[in-house]
């Protein structure tokens, strides 16, 4: 639905080689708090540490206004580092943009931005 806002994620993460950075959370679209499950975001030899994600509050949140998650970094054996503290939670708006912009465990109330863009 083109109505539902755009979340465009952006996480600093420092990986080694053959590592993932996934987001992963309540709600089957982000894997019902399973790393193998998660949504994987993407990254490039130009933009590391920064792990992007665009995608429709709706791909995210089945249907839900909160989304509760952390990210996760995933081995290529399969091995997953949950970041520590607490759960970050996501308030998504009806309509519009937000923007999540943050870095891999730091504490979500002292970094998160969840911006609505000018």
């Amino acid at each position: 639905d083109e109505a539902l806002p755009i979340v465009p994620l952006a996480v600093l993460a420092e990986t080694v080689f053959g590592e993932q950075v996934r987001l992963v959370g309540e709600g089957e679209a982000l894997g019902n708090w399973r790393p193998e499950l998660g949504v994987a975001l993407s990254v490039s030899p130009t933009s590391y540490p920064a792990w992007t994600l665009g995608s429709r509050a709706a791909a995210l949140g089945d249907g839900s206004k909160v989304l509760q998650f952390k990210f996760v970094t995933v081995a290529d054996n399969g091995v997953a580092r949950w970041e520590p503290g607490p759960n970050r939670t996501l308030f998504l708006p009806t309509s519009g943009h937000v923007v999540l912009a943050t870095t891999f465990g730091e504490q979500p109330d002292a970094v998160a931005q969840a911006l609505k863009p000018p």
